[in-house]
């Protein structure tokens, strides 16, 4: 009896402590044009898990809402075998510790055409997640006037 009482509190107790995927950004973000803006963000995964190894490379990015994760280009990655996007190559940057779980974004020279929904991806070995539950929205608007 002993042992089958053991078992279910150290079962229980790895539930507990399991990670879930969660991401936490704000849902709008507004910039004037040619200004730049950091969008502060944190992520949770399920750690312990088979689909990967502790020293396998945890790859992140940021895609453009309706880009195709696997065959498009992100705007930001922390993955060197991936190609950014051009229109944000040198304006769009990760920032932070990605295996601290931080994902913010950094938008340099905002223009009008980055407006719209964003969505952050993660991928270690063969666990991968899009955080779809919590897109971010940017919008752009127009220089004021002198």
């Amino acid at each position: 009896m002993l042992p089958l009482l053991l078992l279910a509190l150290l079962w229980g107790g790895s539930l507990q402590q399991k990670a879930r995927f969660e991401l936490r950004v704000q849902k709008s973000v507004t910039v004037q044009e040619g200004l730049c803006v950091l969008v502060n963000c944190s992520f949770s995964y399920p750690t312990g898990s088979w689909h990967y190894y502790y020293y396998d490379p945890l790859y992140v990015y940021w895609f453009q809402d309706g880009e195709d994760v696997n065959q498009g280009e992100p705007v930001a990655t922390n993955n060197p075998d991936r190609t950014t996007k051009q229109e944000t190559r040198g304006r769009f940057h990760l920032l932070g510790d990605v295996q601290k779980n931080v994902c913010s974004l950094k938008i340099e020279d905002a223009r009008m055409e980055d407006t719209g929904r964003y969505f952050f991806r993660m991928e270690r070995r063969n666990l991968k997640y899009n955080y779809k539950e919590n897109k971010l929205n940017l919008e752009v608007t127009g220089m004021e006037g002198p």
